[in-house]
This record gives structure tokens, C-alpha cells and sequence, in this order.
């Protein structure tokens, strides 16, 4: 007759075992949750954003900034800041650092950033939009055109 004998280094590793395979299953459902909070962070900052350009656009006869102007990242040279319009801009909620979130007016901004343009041909109109990790129909849902 064979004598089981209670092996701690056996139980060790099957509890080790399960542990890892918890971890597995709750992973995948962990991340998409937290990149989409932090989506809906970067789109918070829109308001912001928009309501320092329509300030702007007050003190300046209805004419909002030139594209190039507005450069975010709290940087002395963006007009906003330099206004008043805006005392600074919120935190990019994808940066390790927390750093103000940016203007990219190019295509393919970094997530978290946001894109101003002034509309070509109109000085009275913009697009606004927030960028996560990367363009999402939500994302072109929420661009703003005034």
C-alpha cells in the first residue's frame, strides 16, 4: 500500500500555479477598462480647452487663434497662456510624467493630446478633438466644430 505524504513544496507550487492562472484570466479584462478611462480623461479636457479658445475669441472680435499658436504643454509661447485665457493645461492622463497635455495638429497625435486647427478659409470656426491610444470613432465623435 502507498503512504501520501504531505509535500509543502508540492502545495506551494499548485497554489503558485492557480495564483498565475488568476492573474491570466483577470488581466486582459483589467486593461482595456483602464485605457478607457483614460480616454474619457483625455476627453474631459476638451472643455477646458474649448472654453479658453472661446475666450480668446471674445477679446479678439470672434476670431479664434492661428493653428500654430496654440501649442498646449504649458509652454510660455502658447497664446492661451500668454492671454490668460488659460492659467494651464490639464495633465495627459497616458503620460508617466503627468505632463500637460499638447497640440498636434498632425494626423497621428501622441495619446492623451488633443488637436486644434483653426478651419481653413474661416477664422470664426475650429476643430477640437481628443486623442486616447489612438483615433476611435467615439474619439471623431466628440470633435467639436464651431
Amino acid at each position: 500500500m502507498h503512504e501520501e505524504k504531505n509535500n509543502p513544496a508540492a502545495a506551494a507550487a499548485a497554489a503558485l500555479v492557480l495564483i498565475i492562472a488568476a492573474a491570466a484570466l483577470a488581466a486582459p479584462n483589467a486593461r482595456p477598462s483602464n485605457v478607457r478611462s483614460k480616454q474619457a480623461a483625455a476627453r474631459s479636457a476638451l472643455p477646458v480647452v474649448r472654453y479658453a479658445l472661446e475666450k480668446y475669441a471674445r477679446r479678439h472680435a470672434g476670431v479664434f487663434p492661428p493653428t500654430h499658436m496654440v501649442i498646449g504643454g504649458n509652454s510660455p509661447g502658447d497664446v492661451l497662456i500668454k492671454e490668460r485665457c488659460l492659467e494651464r493645461y490639464p495633465p495627459n492622463p497616458f503620460s508617466r510624467t503627468h505632463a500637460p497635455i499638447r497640440n498636434h495638429p498632425a494626423e497621428d497625435p501622441s495619446p492623451g493630446d488633443f488637436v486644434y486647427r483653426r478651419s481653413p478659409g474661416s477664422v470664426y470656426t475650429f476643430h477640437l478633438s481628443a486623442k486616447g491610444a489612438g483615433p476611435t470613432e467615439k474619439d471623431r465623435k466628440n470633435s467639436i466644430r464651431r
